[in-house]
């Protein structure tokens, strides 16, 4: 079972709660948005402005799982990733606040850059440019 799954917790009050968080951790600046079937949340802490995106679920993705875009299971399902958001931001955030990892350690794939990229985002359009990251391991 997918984690969250079933959850009622509304978009709303997950994103309420990861502001809530960001603020706990030491965050200057907080903010949400959404697009192009996407939402995003973007904070600036520890000197560094970070971006989580999630893709949202569609018509065409329900029709893939269920064999209809039932608006029910569409709405569930972005629930459950924004509560599956919420984990992986506050499992990153409490593992540099425990010693775990160091704060660019466990957040570099979400650092935005000057031009407005994430390091991740970086990273894939090299690759889609035929320049891996790194080289694959041989066995």
């Amino acid at each position: 079972m997918p984690f969250a799954e079933g959850t009622t917790v509304p978009v709303e009050k997950t994103s309420m709660e990861i502001e809530r968080l960001a603020r706990k951790y030491g965050a200057k600046e907080y903010g949400t948005g959404w697009g192009a079937g996407t939402a995003s949340v973007i904070f600036l802490i520890k000197g560094r402005r970070v971006r989580f995106t999630i893709e949202l679920p569609t018509p065409d993705w329900a029709r893939k799982k269920f064999g209809a875009a039932d608006p029910k299971k569409i709405a569930a399902e972005e629930r459950r990733r924004w509560r599956c958001l919420l984990l992986r931001i506050k499992g990153k955030l409490e593992a540099v606040e425990s010693g775990i990892a160091e704060f660019d350690e466990e957040f570099l794939s979400v650092i935005v850059d000057q031009g407005g990229q994430t390091i991740w985002e970086r990273v894939r359009q090299m690759q889609g440019e035929g320049r891996p990251m790194l080289p694959p391991i041989q066995p």
